[in-house]
């Protein structure tokens, strides 16, 4: 299935402030869950032939799936 690039990122964005509400501590399945669907929608996008996954970061550009993966982390 392809989607807009644009909006799979806008869906990992919104999947990584939900992880914000999430308590790490109580709630450790839904937080595994989700970075799963973080990591899938990453995998998802590789595969639509997006291999350039820069985004821009205070001005400068940078490596996408390794931004999300400090934020996480």
């Amino acid at each position: 299935m392809h989607y807009n690039k644009k909006y799979l990122i806008l869906q990992v964005r919104k999947k990584v402030v939900s992880l914000m509400s999430i308590d790490l501590l109580r709630q450790q399945a839904k937080w595994k869950e989700t970075l799963k669907e973080i990591r899938q929608i990453m995998t998802n996008v590789e595969q639509e032939g997006f291999t350039n996954l820069k985004v821009g970061v205070k001005g400068r550009k940078t490596n996408g799936k390794l931004h999300c993966t400090h934020i996480v982390h």
